[in-house]
């Protein structure tokens, strides 16, 4: 059922050209659904989970969610003049999600990403037209 379903999903992905919001949270939910985490990995409830397209592949990043890491990005947004994701915007709240849970970025380039930290960030990309995750990794060490 669930592949049947995923591709109905694809399919409305494609004839649009673009992600509407139910049908990123039913590819959302497919991904998670069927991605196997690497060797080292946490289990996915432990990750704040966002994802993007670009160029109709599906990027993901998995951030291990740990004690402190909010109030951290907050305390670094004070330093910045803008507000790039996921600083909040006109006195909002930070745009991060808890552990858990998952969110859909809409710029790309706001896909958040970490340095290095092993299997603290996993990172996907998934093609929708073929139903083929082209990457599932952890990030390098230091």
């Amino acid at each position: 059922m669930h592949s049947l379903v995923f591709a109905y999903v694809v399919v409305l992905c494609l004839s649009a050209c673009c992600f509407g919001n139910d049908e990123r949270e039913q590819l959302i939910e497919a991904i998670e659904s069927s991605v196997k985490l690497p060797d080292g990995a946490w289990s996915l409830d432990h990750y704040e989970r966002y994802y993007t397209s670009r160029n109709g592949v599906i990027e993901a990043a998995f951030i291990l969610h740990v004690e402190g890491h909010q109030e951290g990005v907050l305390e670094e947004c004070k330093n910045i003049d803008d507000a790039p994701f996921p600083c909040p915007i006109a006195g909002g709240e930070l745009r991060l999600v808890d552990a858990g849970q998952s969110t859909w970025v809409d710029d790309a380039n706001d896909l958040p990403v970490l340095s290095d930290g092993g299997c603290d960030q996993v990172s996907i990309m998934y093609d929708p037209d073929r139903s083929k995750f082209l990457r599932i990794g952890c990030n390098a060490g230091p």
